[in-house]
């Protein structure tokens, strides 16, 4: 389990949830998405600090410090925003 920390408002857990954008949506967050697949970039966040890792390869690219929470899970506590 990790946490994860949200624009230093909303902190949660990370409880193997299929992405990290179902996590981020069951704590209300309203986080942007549309695809779910890694194609279109609207579920991007900015990674403050921590790791992830893509179960796919998206076909978005991505700026340096942003991650598609679509179809990335944490691999270390997290601290984000967006």
């Amino acid at each position: 389990m990790f946490t994860i920390d949200l624009n230093g408002q909303i902190q949660f857990d990370y409880r193997n949830e299929f992405s990290l954008l179902d996590t981020i949506e069951q704590y209300d967050a309203n986080v942007n998405f549309s695809c779910r697949g890694g194609f279109c970039g609207a579920c991007k966040v900015k990674l403050i600090e921590g790791q992830v890792k893509y179960l796919t390869d998206p076909l978005y690219t991505c700026s340096k410090g942003e991650v598609l929470s679509c179809c990335c899970i944490p691999n270390t506590n997290l601290k984000l925003a967006y």
